[in-house]
């Protein structure tokens, strides 16, 4: 298939995990996300995220939550996976494409890196708003988020690291 003002690409499932204490499969290909019973083999949901390729998505396992951006895009998405399967909710924008998206283990916190910038955004799983955006001397270039949430740690360009509490 082809994008509009793209290259033709080869439909692929980019993303798969599992979720509810491994009873479903959450596969991503194009633009959709689809929701799959372990137990049954049957499917349960197909979500939809705005045109584009998921690039990555990430389960989070402790808020039945399931978060994921499309590779090329300034928005996150995040649907709630505990009963109504409804669209993503777009719910937040950088300033540049996400590269990387980190979850905290044990509480509500992501953060994201922008690709060839130098921003980092801190994102609340609860509510969903972008809380926090970090800007640093070069272009991040990898980042990690300590479980607890309240520290991050990004690599630059600069080949300096800074820990942040956030």
């Amino acid at each position: 298939f082809k994008l509009p003002n793209s290259v033709y690409t080869t439909l692929n499932f980019t993303e798969a995990d599992f979720a509810f204490d491994d009873k479903v499969i959450v596969s991503s290909i194009f633009r959709d996300v689809l929701i799959w019973s372990i137990v049954d083999s049957k499917p349960l949901a197909m979500l939809h995220a705005p045109v584009g390729i998921i690039t990555k998505l990430i389960v989070d396992r402790e808020r039945k939550g399931l978060i994921g951006y499309i590779g090329h895009s300034r928005e996150i998405h995040l649907w709630n996976l505990n009963g109504a399967f409804t669209d993503g909710t777009v719910i937040d924008a950088l300033t540049e494409s996400i590269s990387k998206i980190c979850v905290a283990e044990d509480a509500p916190r992501a953060i994201a890196v922008c690709s060839n910038s130098d921003e980092m955004g801190v994102v609340d799983l609860d509510t969903g708003f972008l809380t926090d955006l970090y800007t640093h001397e070069g272009h991040v270039i990898n980042c990690a988020i300590s479980s607890c949430g309240s520290f991050a740690i990004v690599a630059i360009k600069a080949k300096k690291n800074q820990i942040l509490q956030i």
